[in-house]
């Protein structure tokens, strides 16, 4: 991804209370990572894989989004958080982690 317009995929979460959250992968002892899908359909299929697990709350608990947004905003508003992200590629497959770690 280069180009200044380019756009990317964020997952967003909403929870019963209606707060709305950016989604990321949680690994004890890790700093959480926020998942940046270069293509909306394998954002959407990842959704779709998380709402099919019943080892995850999507679907019941918690509303999940795709929304679109401007990478390189993603990647000012990430650096100046300090936070961490990865970059999820149009020719790469990402899968939920399993639950029992």
């Amino acid at each position: 991804m280069k180009p200044d317009d380019q756009q990317c995929y964020l997952l967003t979460i909403k929870n019963s209370e209606g707060e709305t959250h950016i989604y990321s992968l949680r690994d004890e002892g890790v700093e959480p990572e926020i998942l940046i899908f270069e293509n909306e359909d394998d954002a959407e299929r990842y959704v779709q894989m998380l709402e099919r697990d019943e080892e995850y709350l999507v679907g019941d608990t918690l509303k999940m989004v795709v929304s679109e947004v401007n990478f390189n905003n993603v990647l000012e508003i990430l650096k100046v958080k300090d936070r961490r992200y990865i970059l999820v590629k149009i020719d790469e497959l990402f899968i939920p982690p399993p639950t029992d770690q």
